[in-house]
Order: C-alpha cells, then sequence, then structure tokens
C-alpha cells in the first residue's frame, strides 16, 4: 500500500487512523508482463489473496490502483483478449468484493472510455464512490477546465454525487527545491480548479525520496528534506476554501526501479518533522546483516528520548535490534524487512503528526 497513498488528513477523516490505503498492483515500470510470464489471471489472483489478508471484511474501502497491470493495448496480444477485455480493475474489485474487502477504483482522467463503462457497475453495486487520479499532463491535451473534465469522468462512471469522489492532484517526483517551486506555482492554478466542488477529499500528492541512497555516505547519518511536504504546506496555505490532503509516497521512489535488483546493505529511511533520516552500512562488510544492529543503536542513541518503540511495529523492532545484546529474539532481517520497518514507522509518524499538528 501506499500513502498517494497516505492522502490535512492525509485521507478522509472516517477513519480513525486518518490514512486511507491505495493500494497498487504490481506496475509494468518494475517488471514487464510477457507471454512467458504469469498469466494476468494467476497475478490477478495473487494480488486478491494479499490484499484481501492486509485488509480484511469490516475495514472501511481502500482506494486500489491497477493501471500498471493493464496492457499496453497490443490488440493481437493475449492480455488484450483476456476476460474478453475486461479492465484488471474491474477484475480485481469484483473479486475483493466475492471475498468481502470493500474497495473503490482508482481511474485516471486519460483512461479509455470502455474502464469507466466496465466500472459503472460495481461503482453503483458497492456505492464506495472512486478516486480520480490527477496529474499535469492530463492538461496537455484539452482545453477543458481541469473541473469540468473530472465530472465527465465522475458521469462516466455512473456516480452522482461529488460526495462519493476523492481527488488527487500528483505531482510525482519532487527532486529538489526548484521542483517545488515550479509545482507550487503550477498548483496554484489546478487547485483552485479543483476545489470548485464539493468532493469528498481533495489531496496533494508528490515524492520526494530519491531512487537510492548512493548520495548517502555509509555509517553516517543522511538528511534528505521532505520536499513533499514542503509542496504540500505550499498550497495548503491558499484560500481555496477547504483543507487539502496530504498524500506521498513514503519512503519510496514514485517510479519503481527498472533492470535487476542488486543487494542493498542494512538500511534504515527514519521520518521526522522535515526531513528523512538515513543510514546505511557497507555492502562488502564481513558482518552483513548484522550491522543493521549498530545502525537501531545508533538511531536510537542519536533520537534520545525523543524515539517512542510503542509508535508503531517497526519502531518497536528497531528499538529491539538497537537493544540486540538483552534481546535474542531480535533478528537483522532483510531488504524487505527494512523496507516494512520504514515504511511502518512513516505511515504512524504522519498519522501522529496529522491528529495532533494538522500536519504532516
Amino acid at each position: 500500500m501506499e500513502t498517494p497513498g497516505t492522502p490535512a488528513n492525509p485521507t478522509r477523516p472516517t477513519l480513525p487512523t486518518t490514512i486511507k490505503p491505495r493500494s497498487t498492483t504490481p506496475t509494468k515500470r518494475h517488471r514487464r508482463i510477457r507471454a512467458d510470464e504469469k498469466p494476468r489471471e494467476e497475478i490477478i489472483a495473487s494480488a486478491v489473496k494479499r490484499i484481501a489478508n492486509a485488509w480484511p471484511t469490516g475495514r472501511p474501502p481502500l482506494a486500489l490502483d491497477a493501471a500498471d497491470l493493464e496492457s499496453e493495448g497490443d490488440a493481437d496480444s493475449d492480455e488484450a483478449d483476456s476476460d474478453q477485455g475486461v479492465p484488471a480493475i474491474r477484475e480485481l474489485i469484483d473479486h475483493l468484493q466475492r471475498s468481502g474487502t470493500s474497495a473503490a477504483p482508482v481511474v485516471r482522467l486519460a483512461d479509455p472510455p470502455e474502464n469507466f463503462e466496465a466500472l459503472r457497475e460495481s461503482c453503483s453495486r458497492d456505492g464506495h464512490g472512486a478516486l480520480i487520479r490527477v496529474t499535469p499532463n492530463d492538461l496537455d491535451d484539452s482545453v477543458l477546465p481541469l473541473d469540468r473534465l473530472i465530472e465527465a469522468r465522475v458521469q462516466d462512471l455512473g456516480i452522482g454525487s461529488p460526495a462519493l469522489i476523492d481527488v488527487i492532484l500528483d505531482f510525482g517526483a519532487v527532486g529538489g527545491e526548484n521542483a517545488v517551486a515550479i509545482a507550487s506555482r503550477l498548483g496554484r492554478f489546478l487547485v483552485s480548479d479543483l476545489t470548485r466542488q464539493p468532493w469528498r477529499t481533495v489531496a496533494v500528492a508528490a515524492g520526494a525520496f530519491p531512487s537510492d541512497l548512493s548520495g548517502v555516505q555509509a555509517n553516517t547519518f543522511g538528511v534528505l528534506p521532505r520536499l513533499d511536504k514542503e509542496l504540500w504546506q505550499n498550497l495548503n496555505r491558499l484560500d481555496v476554501g477547504r483543507p487539502l490532503d496530504f498524500a506521498d509516497y513514503a519512503v519510496a521512489h514514485p517510479l519503481l526501479p527498472v533492470g535487476g535488483a542488486f543487494a542493498a546493505p542494512p538500511q534504515l529511511r527514519y521520518t521526522v518533522d522535515d526531513a528523512w533520516l538515513v543510514l546505511k552500512g557497507r555492502r562488502q562488510d564481513r558482518r552483513g546483516h548484522a550491522q543493521f544492529f549498530d545502525i537501531c543503536r545508533a538511531l536510537v542513541e542519536r533520537e534520545g528520548a525523543a524515539f517512542r518503540p510503542d509508535l508503531s511495529w517497526g519502531d518497536n523492532y528497531i528499538w529491539d535490534a538497537a537493544h540486540s545484546v538483552n534481546s535474542p529474539v531480535a533478528r537483522p532481517g532483510n531488504a524487505t524487512t527494512w523496507r516494512s520497518i520504514a515504511t511502518s514507522h512513516h505511515l504512524a509518524w504522519v498519522a501522529r503528526s496529522l491528529r495532533e499538528r494538522d500536519e504532516p
């Protein structure tokens, strides 16, 4: 799950944690679906199982984004003929609905008309509404104001009330102060358009975490500014008649990496007020993953009394690892563990900060 994701308040006030989850299926940017790989049916079945386990019956609806699972439009491919052209998002939502998990579709302004037509039935049946994801690129080929474009897509979905629509204005990667400044200028105009209708929520999303940690020296704390938060602050100060929700990509870059993966050294990505603290070990260190204990110990010592092991599962894991001498159950984990710890802490930090200060 991701946080455009975490849509002040990132998301929806009906959730006690103030986090509205948006789940994204495997992306073609990361792995291209080919004829010699798993068929789409297997990928969808696996995704449904994992989502249902993570978001069981009785929880509020999650917003489900399956755009990267759709075929790229090759009419002669097996993917294009799968399930007589039923969009992957419709298949996923129908399977989840049968398993008891509530989900609403994430759609884009540039999605093909048949996607909206295919989703009309599920939107009418479930009553969860939809989340519309808008990027600045969506405006390139249209002379219509942004609010009119969104209204047209809402009509295509057969949804009669704007109170069932969440809108995310997603700026993608903001890799420096110049990118934040440009996005802030553009956002002034787009946000004014977005807030003309009483949508259920309007969120500003961006991602400022780098694609890798090559710019951070080993065994030295790196401090990376949370520029996505700065962008949200710039736009949330505008007088548009309503607060803007916050959305981000947590401790990941908006674009998943392409190509073969490499073995990452032990590392922590730790969210604080306006920055991420980053500490990593050395890939060739003979201690291997055991360096993670030293990394956790260094972070706990740096944060001192401000460190809260009870904030999240991830913080508790860091605490146990930092005290590994007296905690034989602690394990150093692997790259998946380290990213899970960082995401757990980030979500808990943002949710607590929003509750206490109305800022992420």
